[in-house]
């Protein structure tokens, strides 16, 4: 966010219409004293955010993208490792998340797969067809991106 913010006072952006895509390091920046940290990592926000509310199948189903605060509590203990009663901290600070994304002009990675998968599921994406896909690292991919 703060490399945006000097690009655009540098005058090397187009003014309001650039956006910023996420990555690890500025999550853990827009959470930098949060009152959540006193009880879970940045990491933990930011796993169950990209694989659970934002990067799950289920959540490429809704019309937002993410999961409900009830869909999300409401896992399977399989589904998500962070333990049901601490889902509340987790999804309060997801909300937070969302807020501070939007006033910062970024999007994450969740954002272009449930775009892209939103533009699948209404026939609107044309491409070439694909007979083999080889993936590397495949362990590194959210649910979502599986399933797109």
């Amino acid at each position: 966010a703060a490399a945006a913010r000097q690009r655009r006072q540098k005058g090397n952006a187009a003014p309001e219409a650039r956006r910023e895509l996420l990555t690890f390091e500025m999550f853990e920046q827009l959470f930098q004293g949060h009152k959540t940290l006193r009880s879970l990592s940045v990491s933990t926000l930011y796993r169950e955010a990209f694989s659970y509310i934002k990067g799950s199948r289920e959540a490429m189903k809704t019309k937002e993208g993410y999961l409900s605060r009830d869909e999300y509590i409401a896992l399977a203990s399989k589904m998500s490792p962070l333990p049901a009663e601490m889902r509340g901290v987790a999804y309060d600070a997801f909300e937070d998340y969302l807020r501070k994304k939007r006033r910062h002009r970024l999007y994450d990675v969740c954002d272009v797969v449930f775009h892209l998968f939103t533009q699948v599921r209404q026939g609107e994406v044309r491409h070439s067809p694909l007979h083999r896909v080889i993936i590397d690292e495949v362990q590194d991919l959210t649910m979502a991106e599986l399933a797109l």
